[in-house]
């Protein structure tokens, strides 16, 4: 049994080489809390395990907001409690703060174009199809608005995982790759999404983690990220109210 021990724990050794514990914990737990938000963190497993429930009008919506908070959960409160209990390190090192002030510049810059190629894309039968997820945001300025601050809180816990989370955890060992290795599983999280949007993925993964890193905030991507994310819907969902 000793010496089974010791070969793990030479393998484990020899794995982890000179990396930090906060770099191994990022780079286990990530894909850990990925899987579960795959597998656990969506409308369909509301809708399974509280059918019942289906008799209410805002049911649906019930469903949605299920998904953001629970997601919310995996992905940004359980990474900062395992920062400030297992490290006992701030989360205001994880680019919770809003920092260098003249990024606004830069984020205002990048949002007037991208919301208009989203506004322009948004036309095609491929988004109109997908976006917004939730079919009830269609209905009325009530439900549309209520899912986009849900949708808000969904993107705050998307970019604190990607762009406040594995970005500093593995600056240390990384320095700027990081920004190259959280673009990757950020990227494959938009499987299942329309094509362009996924292959647009890469550029805006490491788009967003340059502007996290230079900016010391990822609030800023997260605005940018939430705002052209609405705009998206808004064009689609308006198209739909005005024809």
């Amino acid at each position: 049994m000793s010496t089974l021990r010791e070969r793990a724990l030479r393998i484990w050794r020899e794995t982890r080489g000179d990396l930090s514990s906060e770099s191994v914990a990022a780079l286990l737990l990530a894909p850990v809390l990925l899987t579960i938000n795959r597998y656990y963190c969506k409308p369909n497993v509301f809708r399974r395990h509280v059918a019942h429930l289906n008799v209410y009008p805002d049911f649906e919506l019930f469903a949605y907001a299920y998904w953001f908070i629970s997601a919310t959960l995996a992905l940004c409160v359980v990474p900062m409690i395992v920062w400030a209990v297992a490290f006992r390190k701030s989360p205001s090192e994880l680019n919770t703060r809003f920092g260098s002030r003249e990024t606004s510049v830069v984020v205002v810059a990048a949002f007037v174009p991208m919301a208009v190629v989203v506004a322009l894309i948004g036309t095609t039968s491929a988004f109109e199809s997908k976006y917004p997820m939730f079919d009830g945001a269609k209905d009325g300025l009530r439900a549309f608005l209520i899912y986009e601050l849900l949708y808000g809180v969904y993107f705050f816990a998307w970019e604190f995982f990607f762009r406040g989370w594995m970005l500093r955890a593995l600056a240390p060992d990384f320095g700027t790759r990081a920004i190259w290795i959280q673009t990757i599983p950020f990227v494959l999280m938009h499987f299942g999404k329309p094509f362009p949007e996924t292959l647009g993925a890469l550029p805006a993964g490491l788009f967003l983690g340059w502007l996290s890193w230079r900016s010391g905030s990822f609030l800023y991507g997260w605005l940018l990220h939430w705002g052209v994310a609405f705009v998206m819907d808004a064009v689609i969902v308006g198209r739909g109210w005005l024809s």
